[in-house]
């Protein structure tokens, strides 16, 4: 996985963040505001099936218009 650590990519204060991850039968994608950052492709059938989780720890992060498609 690329670290991204060049200034257009750090955080930005009181900027609202547009996330989209992407898991289709045979990868998984993850972009911030539309740029596509990560992209891992599956090497066995069902591998992309399961759980994901949001992790928050100590910190000022708020969720809005959060959603789950088909």
């Amino acid at each position: 996985i690329k670290e991204y650590t060049d200034s257009a990519h750090l955080l930005r204060p009181n900027h609202c963040y547009h996330i989209r991850i992407v898991v289709q039968k045979d990868y998984t994608a993850y972009y911030v505001d539309n740029e596509l950052l990560f992209r891992a492709s599956f090497r066995h059938a069902g591998e992309g099936d399961g759980h994901f989780g949001l992790r928050m720890l100590t910190n000022h992060v708020v969720f809005s218009g959060f959603r789950i498609s088909r």
